[in-house]
């Protein structure tokens, strides 16, 4: 935010960019995207929904089977259990808003086929074990590196 005299204003010239890094490394799909959408509330674990365009991103030959077409979902870096990160910016500032793991993959069918992920943050690991484990004469960091040391 920009300041001229007392009126602050808001430099409209910049551009808003976002980036969908999966497995570590950006998948440069970011076009094919038609809606993001993460939720983060207290007591709550984060989730993260992108749906893409279910688009042709290459096309190969190969002999005697002929044109092989790559779609989005056929992608590496969108499999189960992948880590996926959105980050966004305006102009050169950027800043990673969700990093978690891929739960779910869905494919639809709109105006076009929609590829869709959903990912959950890395404590959803730990929601998946049922186990009941009774702490005496622990301090409280003890008890939390316990219970949260083996999903690192």
């Amino acid at each position: 935010m920009a300041e001229k005299g007392d009126i602050k204003y808001v430099d409209l010239n910049g551009f808003v960019h976002y980036d969908v890094k999966g497995g570590g490394e950006s998948t440069g799909y970011a076009q094919y995207i038609t809606s993001i959408s993460t939720t983060m509330a207290f007591n709550k674990i984060s989730t993260l929904e992108i749906t893409f365009q279910n688009a042709i991103v290459k096309v190969e030959k190969q002999e005697g089977v002929g044109e092989i077409e790559y779609y989005v979902s056929d992608e590496a870096g969108f499999d189960l259990d992948e880590e996926v990160e959105l980050s966004v910016g305006y102009d050169k500032a950027e800043h990673v808003v969700f990093k978690g793991l891929i739960v779910k993959r869905s494919i639809g069918r709109g105006d076009s086929f929609l590829f869709t992920i959903l990912a959950k943050h890395e404590a959803e690991k730990m929601t998946k074990d049922r186990v009941g484990t009774c702490h005496e004469s622990k301090s409280v960091g003890e008890i939390i590196d316990s219970i949260c040391g083996k999903y690192n």
